[in-house]
Order: structure tokens, then C-alpha cells, then sequence
């Protein structure tokens, strides 16, 4: 029986872990590692907690009641011919029902 690492007890061969030199990740490679997995999570956390939730959005310059009122004469007309092509079409698929 050879006293120390991988000594024989009753047959039995002793194994003794070596993760940590198996990987050949020493104490700087851990924390190299651990930075570059840790610095930019926290940097895009503290972006997204740091900027506004949005730039204001350029609001369009105010009507002049002129222009208001050309927009609305042009949202009735528009509104009108849809109006009278739902009517069209009803007319249409009532003539073609049996009564």
C-alpha cells in the first residue's frame, strides 16, 4: 500500500478529483470568465434603467382651422362612397336571395 494520492485501500484504486487542474481554468481564467459573462449584462441593465422609455415623438405642427376643416370635408367623402358601396353590395346580394 503506497500512502498519499491514488493509494491502494483493500483493492480499491482511490481517486482523487482534480476538476479545477483537469480544465486548466486557474484563478484568472475563472474570473476573466466571470467578467465577460457579468460586464455586459449589467451594462444592458443599466441602459435600459438609465435612457427614457422613448424619445418624445416630433408632433406634427397644429391645423389651422382651415386645414381642419378641408380634412374633415375629406374624411366625409371618403366615408360617403364606402357608405354607398356597402349599399350597392347589400342591394346586390338582396336581389339575389329568393324572397
Amino acid at each position: 500500500m503506497t500512502p498519499g494520492c491514488g493509494g491502494e485501500v483493500k483493492g480499491t484504486v482511490r481517486v482523487i478529483s482534480r476538476h479545477r487542474d483537469a480544465t486548466g481554468a486557474g484563478l484568472l481564467a475563472r474570473v476573466c470568465r466571470t467578467v465577460l459573462l457579468c460586464v455586459p449584462s449589467l451594462a444592458l441593465a443599466a441602459a435600459l434603467l438609465v435612457a427614457p422609455a422613448g424619445a418624445p415623438a416630433a408632433a406634427d405642427p397644429p391645423l389651422t382651422v382651415e386645414a381642419a376643416k378641408a380634412q374633415i370635408a375629406a374624411l366625409e367623402a371618403e366615408a360617403e362612397a364606402i357608405d354607398q358601396q356597402y349599399l350597392d353590395v347589400k342591394h346586390q346580394l338582396d336581389r339575389g336571395r329568393p324572397s
